[in-house]
């Protein structure tokens, strides 16, 4: 088992970790049946839901509290603990439910506003629920949110989806390693959200866009990966309903 720690500034390190889950254990796998033409993309966490995560326990965690925020990856399952457990002006029934907190009082707003500045989070309380629908749309099994009887920690639960456990059946099923193919990293860039054809291209490291990335872009909207929205400058790429 490897074990990473992450040191420094606080967005820095979030980062970091989030690349490091990036490069070692994000995947995703296509597949193709003779009844349906579209490529079809599922992930073994989406990294959406796994950003939410992470971003909520450094968001609600207790810097006064000398336990780091772990983060244990198994074949079946990906749990995330942080200390303490929420505050107990928030309803754990209710976010099991994936519902937004709408009331409630929290740790650290000012890093709120810095996690938001970094793109980290959307700073509306939308975070519980992006990580119910980002698994849902991923067709995950939902999510657990444990804590003790004193709300001393809170650990979070993500099981991995089910065509990654051993044993499961697929049709002309290819797993994709997102380090060495350009379209996997693309599909993880729009895991986060719609983007635009340069938004996706910066956020691969490109300067620009190339013939190639243009290509590349066409071509997985005609295999059915992703979808385009909008015309002209609005025009964005999401990731493809799946049925």
């Amino acid at each position: 088992m490897s074990e990473f720690k992450f040191d420094g500034p606080i967005i820095k390190s979030l980062r970091d970790a989030l690349t490091k889950f990036s490069n070692l254990v994000l995947a995703c796998r296509v597949s193709k049946s003779d009844t349906d033409p579209k490529t079809q993309c599922v992930w073994n966490y989406p990294y959406a839901a796994v950003k939410e995560v992470l971003a909520n326990a450094v968001y609600h965690r207790d810097y006064k509290i000398h336990e780091p925020i772990t983060v244990l990856v198994t074949p079946s399952f990906l749990e995330v603990k942080s200390f303490p457990g929420l505050n107990a002006s928030i309803n754990l029934d209710s976010i099991n439910q994936g519902e937004p907190q709408r009331r409630g009082s929290y740790r650290n707003r000012l890093l709120g506003n810095y996690l938001k500045e970094a793109g980290l989070t959307e700073g509306r309380r939308t975070g519980i629920p992006r990580i119910f629908t980002s698994l849902e749309a991923n067709e995950s099994d939902k999510p657990t949110f444990l804590m003790d009887g004193e709300r001393e920690s809170l650990t979070v639960h993500l099981p991995i989806q089910k065509q990654f456990l051993d044993g499961s059946s697929g049709v002309e099923m290819q797993l994709v390693n997102q380090d060495d193919d350009s379209k996997s990293k693309i599909l993880m860039a729009l895991s986060a959200g719609p983007l635009s054809r340069r938004e996706i291209a910066v956020s691969l490291g490109y300067k620009g866009i190339s013939a190639r990335f243009a290509a590349m872009i066409v071509k997985m909207e005609e295999e059915g990966l992703i979808q385009s929205f909008g015309n002209g400058r609005a025009k964005k790429y999401r990731l493809a309903s799946r049925r």
